[in-house]
């Protein structure tokens, strides 16, 4: 279960013109250097990078989402959707089937708990779980939304004097590497990979952020492959996002599309957005109960269940 994690929604990286990236998080404005510079960052100035970028960030709505969905190297679900999250904790996300635009999926989390619902899950239950009880239940499905958000970049990150950072001059990359524990104990590594190049356009500064495990095995990941600017705000936000977890060969990318940044959002709003549904005539699961109140059930299905029924 090391793959079910804390964690939080949207990346943005400033870069400022005529800077090599090591000026940029240092701070210095020293002529451009080698295309891939010598000099290796510290832990500290990478931090200050990422939490420089991410605070400008409150929330965030996108009306147009596509969701490719594979299990293998099989398509299994291509949707359409819409999403919204707002800082620190608020997520939700909506999915429709294309052809006719009848619900698919939910997903979303507020500062006590997550939930996900598929509509073609056997059965459609909605499943729900308190941040607190993570590390101690069977997760159905791995997309989480705190690993979505988390993987998009808009938590703030907290350094500590275990972080270390490893310059690979070969691959041009950068590697902030923090070591962690699992919600069960396990000893893990957060990985976050930048282009040690300067980048521009939708070119991604910030590469990926993966879990691994002590033998670098790769829980899961999400990979920033394009870079767009929101048009009101300037701000520089993912236009597309791979989430992969190796163990259930289950890959989900997502493509931002009609984005608004930092646009109001009532109370009124918060309240719809972000609290657990009530979906007429579907069950809805606390993991953390489950067995208790389903002896018979069985145990939960993993993700290849799931992904077996959205196939049909």
């Amino acid at each position: 279960m090391l793959r079910y994690v804390n964690a939080c929604l949207c990346v943005l990286f400033v870069l400022l013109a005529g800077c090599n990236f090591i000026d940029q998080i240092t701070g210095k404005n020293a002529k451009k250097q080698a295309p891939i510079p010598t000099q290796t960052p510290t832990a500290g100035e990478l931090v200050s990078y990422l939490n420089r970028s991410t605070s400008q960030i409150e929330s965030i709505q996108v009306e147009n989402l596509d969701v490719e969905v594979k299990k293998g190297l099989i398509l299994a679900v291509g949707l359409n959707g819409s999403m919204v999250c707002q800082k620190p904790r608020n997520f939700r996300m909506w999915a429709t089937i294309p052809a006719s635009g009848s619900p698919a999926a939910d997903l979303g989390s507020n500062d006590r708990e997550f939930w996900f619902w598929m509509s073609r899950a056997d059965p459609p239950d909605l499943f729900y779980c308190s941040h607190a009880d993570v590390g101690r239940v069977q997760m159905p499905f791995p997309i989480q939304p705190d690993w979505v958000l988390e993987g998009l970049g808009l938590a703030t990150v907290t350094p500590n004097e275990n972080m270390r950072v490893n310059m690979n001059a070969k691959q041009g990359t950068i590697d902030l590497i923090e070591p962690s524990r699992s919600p069960q104990g396990q000893n893990v590594f957060k990985v976050t990979t930048f282009n040690a190049r300067t980048v521009s356009g939708s070119d991604p500064q910030v590469l990926s952020r993966r879990l691994v495990d002590e033998k670098g095995r790769e829980i899961c990941a999400a990979y920033i492959t394009h870079m767009q600017v929101d048009p009101r705000t300037g701000i520089l936000i993912p236009k597309e996002v791979k989430f992969e977890y190796p163990s259930d060969r289950i890959t989900m990318r997502l493509t931002l599309s009609t984005v608004t940044v930092n646009g109001p959002v009532t109370p009124q709003q918060a309240q719809q957005w972000f609290t657990r549904p009530n979906m007429p005539n579907v069950r809805s699961i606390d993991l953390a109960n489950y067995r208790e109140a389903s002896p018979t059930s069985g145990p939960v299905r993993n993700a290849g269940g799931i992904f077996r029924g959205a196939g049909r």
